[in-house]
């Protein structure tokens, strides 16, 4: 199974902090997260008794940002994701997953397009790199996040299954 992109990113805690100090909280959160995780943030805001975020709604956001970043490096050039394509799910005891907006038929919009061959890679390995991207279902992202202190981590390895 090819693995067509690798991306990852971190994030210091301060500056979503500083960020969410500048603009609030639910601004940034409009802002980044998807329909799907707008949900889970209203929720996660009617539990919280406190008026301010709290660190672990800096630490949510911030899980979010670096995850939707490595995504999009991973993802590109073969489509460019916004903030909302993606979402960060996560089940109780389930590693966390990326869930990649696609249309009803299944497909991406905007379809995923190969990249130009790189300068490296001969004619005959070239075609057959560009075809690796046709269908979206055949795609399958990788997740893993760390934390410790001040700061987030999060890797996603873009595969092809078969």
């Amino acid at each position: 199974m090819p693995i067509l992109g690798i991306g990852t990113d971190i994030v210091f805690l301060p500056r979503i902090r500083a960020v969410v100090h500048r603009r609030g909280v639910d601004k940034l959160a409009k802002r980044i997260l998807s329909s799907r995780e707008q949900q889970d943030w209203k929720q996660r805001r009617q539990q919280d008794t406190k008026s301010g975020p709290s660190e672990s709604d800096i630490r949510f956001l911030a899980v979010r940002w670096a995850a939707k970043e490595a995504a999009y490096k991973a993802f590109y050039p073969a489509r460019k994701l916004s903030w909302k394509d993606i979402s960060v799910s996560k089940d109780s005891g389930v590693k966390p997953s990326l869930v990649v907006v696609v249309d009803a038929s299944g497909s991406v919009d905007p379809p995923l397009t190969p990249p130009s061959p790189p300068p490296f890679l001969d004619a005959g390995l070239a075609h057959s790199a560009g075809s690796l991207y046709a269908t979206p279902r055949d795609l399958h992202p990788h997740l893993s996040i760390s934390h410790d202190g001040e700061y987030v981590i999060a890797y996603v390895v873009l595969e092809q299954h078969p």
